[in-house]
């Protein structure tokens, strides 16, 4: 079965792209450009895609910034929740998914999103299922922590360093964005240093 990965070049779908190459998946890889702040992380998913050796594409999207505003993702200011972002970007995924021969999308949610995001629970994820059946989307970290993820991509040998999590659309990450700290308090959990460079290094 080929299964398309929801890749935004981020450390979570990185370490969900290779987990599913240990396991023995048949993958293609997706990325939206949906006009995010934060675009690097699109040039991080072309070249973790590439030292994977499975097959990318870019959608490009970017008109979708203006009916998803409100965010610092997409504006200057702003919370950290892009309205309704992963109905949009999951319908997307799906349709490509169709169109390429693909049986499921797989996601890289996990249970530490869920405090901030509604749309990374898991009651979220249970509709949407209901909704694209037979059509499959898989969310395998849905329970996990972002300490266990870091822990699993040491494990499989993914590059880390060329992963994205910063919101700020500098060139290093900023270190005080929320996907920032999160980032930093995963690895501190999970032991070892983070290979990303950041701005207060």
């Amino acid at each position: 079965m080929t299964k398309l990965v929801l890749l935004s070049g981020g450390l979570d779908s990185a370490v969900l792209l290779h987990k599913e190459m240990r396991d023995g998946s048949h993958l293609k890889t997706l990325s939206i450009n949906y006009g995010q702040r934060h675009s690097k992380e699109l040039e991080s998913a072309a070249s973790i895609a590439k030292h994977a050796l499975v097959h990318h594409q870019v959608v490009d999207l970017p008109g979708l910034r203006d009916v998803m505003r409100g965010s610092s993702l997409t504006d200057e200011e702003g919370s950290v929740v892009v309205p309704n972002r992963n109905m949009i970007l999951i319908s997307i995924a799906i349709a490509h998914g169709i169109s390429n021969g693909c049986r499921a999308v797989c996601f890289g949610a996990h249970r530490d999103d869920q405090r901030t995001f509604s749309d990374c629970r898991p009651k979220f994820f249970q509709n949407l299922r209901w909704v694209v059946s037979p059509f499959s989307l898989e969310t395998p970290f849905i329970h996990r922590s972002k300490s266990y993820i870091v822990k699993l991509g040491k494990e499989l040998g993914v590059p880390m360093e060329k992963t994205w999590t910063c919101y700020g659309g500098g060139k290093l990450h900023c270190g005080v964005c929320p996907a920032c700290t999160g980032r930093i308090a995963a690895f501190r959990e999970a032991g070892g240093d983070d290979p990303v460079e950041y701005e207060d290094d």
